[in-house]
């Protein structure tokens, strides 16, 4: 994407969209720091930003928008400059989730506003019924790309929990941090959580219990 848009660098290039707005800004941060040598300007529209702040960055014609659906389609309706005629690349991140149902009415009104005439590009880990619907739907033979093989590293182990009560999680989860110290004192692990409140709060109960952690989200 930023490739093409060096080849030619016009204002609202490229709409990127994503299900969560976590994912957006990770999006958002990673092209601000691969695009800085080229002067890149890339806007964030999500919920939780001042919608009024939004609509002025958009209005002055950025290069690369990256937004979550809800968010970017409530805009449109509220009768923001939101004129996209010119979006040359539309890329939908984690297309499984975006597919699923739970964000057509938002997408519909968001295709309304991207010209027909444009490079879509849809990126998802796995290869839902949707995904492939929406594949078929093309007036051209798309490109498509599919990880075929089993790609899990050798010697990997893979196990899982059950919890039988969802609040004894973080007591479980305490559990197996403390085992895997005692017998790893000089490694490292690295915990997902599901969203940046639990990232916040986890670290905080761990180190009340002594445990060394930080977050990063």
């Amino acid at each position: 994407m930023l490739h093409r848009w060096c080849i030619n660098p016009v204002s609202k290039f490229a709409l990127i969209l994503t299900p969560t707005r976590e994912l957006a800004q990770q999006i958002f941060d990673q092209i601000k720091v691969i695009g800085k040598p080229a002067q890149v300007q890339v806007c964030l529209i999500i919920g939780g930003l001042n919608q009024v702040e939004q609509g002025a960055q958009i209005a002055r014609g950025p290069h690369i928008i990256v937004a979550t659906p809800g968010r970017l389609s409530d805009m449109m309706q509220s009768g923001y400059d939101t004129d996209f005629k010119r979006i040359q690349m539309l890329i939908i991140d984690e297309a499984d989730r975006m597919l699923s149902g739970s964000f057509t009415d938002d997408l519909e009104v968001i295709m309304e506003a991207v010209p027909e005439k444009r490079q879509t590009l849809l990126f998802s880990a796995t290869y839902t019924p949707a995904l492939e619907s929406a594949i078929k739907c093309g007036k051209e033979q798309p490109f498509v790309w599919k990880q075929e093989d089993d790609s899990a590293v050798s010697g990997l182990q893979q196990k899982y929990v059950l919890i039988p009560n969802r609040v004894l999680r973080s007591a479980f989860l305490v559990k197996i941090i403390n085992d895997f110290q005692s017998k790893n004192q000089d490694k490292l692990m690295i915990i997902f959580t599901k969203n940046c409140e639990v990232c916040q709060i986890d670290p905080m109960l761990w180190k009340k219990l002594k445990l060394s952690a930080m977050a990063k989200f």
